[in-house]
């Protein structure tokens, strides 16, 4: 199957990047708010690094749950802090910012589409007006240059 450049570029971040996206916009229309109040600083050793946060405690139905927020993320005790988790599991709970939803998502995506980009943009990877050829036999990507003018 041949398919031109452009296509098999959106085709790739189609496959490796809009994944990220897709998943965490689902997680996001299952979730449900909550008012969380910002319980006491976190610390971790992990060797000789160290992780420090925020621990974050929430009531779901009379319930407490206690979720920690990503590394260097602080709120003084008290303070009232926006969670969203998912109503079938509470435990499975973020930040209620657009960095707690979304920064996870962009981390994960940035290296595939930074290697996407740089497919995109240096002709000498992928030259202009050429196609890719798929195939089920090796080798499985072939790239048809095209005809000198």
């Amino acid at each position: 199957m041949d398919i031109r450049r452009l296509s098999f570029i959106a085709m790739l971040l189609l496959l490796f990047v809009c994944p990220f996206y897709i998943i965490n916009t689902f997680w996001l229309m299952k979730s449900a708010k909550a008012e969380g109040i910002a319980a006491f600083q976190g610390k971790e050793f992990a060797g000789q690094l160290v992780h420090n946060y925020t621990v974050v405690m929430f009531v779901v139905k009379k319930d407490t749950f206690f979720y920690n927020t990503s590394d260097n993320i602080f709120f003084q005790p008290g303070t009232a802090v926006p969670i969203r988790y998912q109503k079938k599991n509470p435990a499975d709970a973020k930040l209620g910012t657009w960095s707690g939803i979304w920064m996870g998502c962009i981390f994960y995506s940035a290296m595939p589409l930074l290697i996407i980009l740089i497919l995109l943009a240096h002709p000498s990877l992928i030259p202009y007006r050429s196609s890719v050829r798929l195939s089920f036999t090796p080798p499985f990507i072939f790239i048809n240059h095209p005809p000198d003018e």
